[in-house]
Formats: structure tokens, sequence, C-alpha cells
């Protein structure tokens, strides 16, 4: 029996992105399981996510206030642990779209066929170091865009693996309740002996500051990568940014 192709979408309002989102999932996946995580959003996103139960194959997930990103994506993750068997799973951004067709299937190929693949993640138009410079011109050549190991992966579209995820456990919510909490995950992934990679054959739009305004995105960044910092290393820290972006460059320039 195939495996599941599980998608996490954790929600708080911004109702016309979510419905971009999961539109994208529906018509580029062949047979998608969708987990809606609604952390604590106003009536017309809870009303339009319960619809969703009934048209597609969406389970909905609720938190009647919110709980923060990282509570929320545990909360899908969890879920899809006790109901699903998959090879992998994918939490996307509500404020996110899959462009290319097929998407997870390219993605779940290397957690099949590539050495221990822990934590995937893919190109977007506004992704930090995954940011496509030129897209007409990527999508050119998009299909022999190859894979590359990295260490951090951005979180907008976060793969990982199920082995990873029943070897390394949850995210911490507790120290990274609403940012951060990938990064944290990637580097453990790392500690615990899987490979992380960012595959360049899969672009997926991201409307970034529909989760966070560019002032909120950038005071959870003073708080978080301190933490990150003490956690790991303030020079590893940094090798891992100057990594992934060095990876940026060479995807964008093959």
């Amino acid at each position: 029996m195939d495996k599941h192709q599980v998608i996490i979408i954790p929600v708080h309002n911004q109702l016309e992105y979510v419905k971009r989102a999961v539109d994208s999932v529906i018509k580029n996946t062949l047979s998608p399981i969708i987990i809606i995580v609604d952390d604590g959003s106003d009536f017309d996103t809870r009303e339009w996510v319960d619809l969703q139960t009934v048209q597609y194959n969406v389970f909905a997930l609720r938190n009647e206030t919110a709980q923060g990103f990282s509570a929320a994506c545990n909360k899908g993750i969890q879920y899809a642990l006790d109901n699903f068997d998959f090879n992998c799973l994918c939490l996307l951004n509500s404020d996110a779209e899959v462009v290319t067709d097929n998407w997870f299937d390219k993605v779940e190929h290397y957690f099949i066929n590539g050495d221990n693949v822990g934590v995937a993640s893919v190109m977007s138009d506004n992704a930090m170091a995954q940011t496509i410079k030129n897209i007409p011109e990527y999508l050119k050549t998009i299909d022999s865009k190859p894979a590359v190991l990295t260490r951090i992966a951005h979180g907008f579209a976060y793969f990982m693996s199920k082995k990873a995820i029943e070897t390394i456990g949850l995210f911490d919510e507790k120290t990274f309740p609403a940012y951060g909490g990938e990064d944290d995950y990637s580097l453990r992934s790392i500690k615990y002996g899987f490979n992380n990679i960012i595959v360049g054959s899969v672009f997926i739009k991201h409307h970034g500051e529909a989760s966070y305004s560019p002032a909120v995105r950038t005071k959870f960044i003073k708080t978080t990568l301190p933490t990150l910092q003490r956690r790991w290393g303030f020079r590893y820290v940094a090798d891992c940014v100057n990594q992934a972006n060095k990876i940026g460059v060479y995807l964008n320039n093959i």
C-alpha cells in the first residue's frame, strides 16, 4: 500500500491566503491528506475550515485560543503519527502557494531513495537563502535542478521524515513558540545523524508578510536568534547561515 502524502497547514486568520494555499495543494497533489490546524482563528476562518472537511480529504484540528506556530505544528504532526502511514510530511505555511506539479512526489523521492534524509525544504520567491532571483530563467531549467545538502532549511515548506520525527521528537514549542523552531529542529536532525536537503526542482510561492509583518518578524528574530546561538554556538549558527546562502547562490546559478 502506498504511503500517505500528508500536508499540515497551521492557520491563524488570513483566510484569503489560506484558501489559496489549500487550493494549490489540491491542484498540484494527486491524493493529499491535508491537516489544517486552526490556531484560535476568527469565525470566518473557522467556518471555512470546517466546510473543507466536508468537500475534500481535509482533517481539521482546533485550538480554541492561539497556542503559537510550533504548538500548532506539533498538534498536526502528532495527529499524523497517530492516524496515517507516511514516508515524510510537509508543514506548509498558510501563506504559501504550491506552483510545481507533483511537488510532493519530487521531494518524497529523496526521503525514499536518498541517504537518511531527515528534513527538506524547497525554493521560493521569498525564503531568504532559498529565494529564486530570476524566476522565469530558473523555471526554464527547474527540472534539472539538484537536491543539495544543507544544515538549516527554511520553514515555509518544511518536510520531515517519519523516522526523524520518531527519533528526534516534536518542535521545542516552549523555547521557540513562534519563530526559529524549524532552524532548531534542522540542527537537531543533523545532531541525530540525519541529512538535510534543499530540493532545487520544486518552487513554492511564499507571501511572507502575511504570516508576520516585517516589524513582528524582526522582533522574533531578535529574541530567537540569540536563543539559537546559545543552544548551538554562535560560530556554528553563523556557519550554517553562510552555508545556506552559498546553496542558494549555487541553485540559482547552476
